[in-house]
């Protein structure tokens, strides 16, 4: 089965308002600790135990995480950007999930992609 979340990216300003973002779209627990590090564990917990989100999958399940207004997140918060983006990659790769990024673009243009596979340096599609 296939999951959707959706984050704004308009709403990302900084480190505390990409956890507020995080926490309520995807529902993180109570005792969720506002951190990268607590990100990847209850991100990774969606495909192992379930609880720390809403979302309870099962192995074979596959996430998608859209986030709206990437190119604006991404100019304004760009350390934030590559964290998130090395931190999914990190669940997919370490955590054998199935966590996939759905990045909407200006003009319509959106990158769908398994985060594993992003080179450093990642940026929108070349408008033509």
């Amino acid at each position: 089965m296939t999951y959707t979340a959706t984050i704004d990216g308009t709403k990302i300003v900084d480190r505390k308002s990409f956890h507020d973002e995080f926490r309520r779209v995807m529902d993180f627990f109570d005792g969720y600790g506002r951190n990268m590090d607590a990100w990847i564990d209850c991100m990774s917990d969606m495909f192992i135990n379930g609880g720390l989100t809403k979302f309870d999958l099962r192995k074979e399940d596959v996430f998608v995480l859209k986030v709206s207004a990437t190119e604006e997140f991404q100019r304004r918060c760009p350390e934030i950007f590559s964290e998130f983006i090395a931190c999914t990659a990190f669940v997919n790769k370490e955590r054998d999930a199935r966590l996939f990024l759905e990045l909407c673009w200006r003009h319509g243009r959106n990158a769908s992609f398994t985060a594993e596979y992003v080179a450093p340096g990642f940026g929108p599609p070349a408008i033509t």
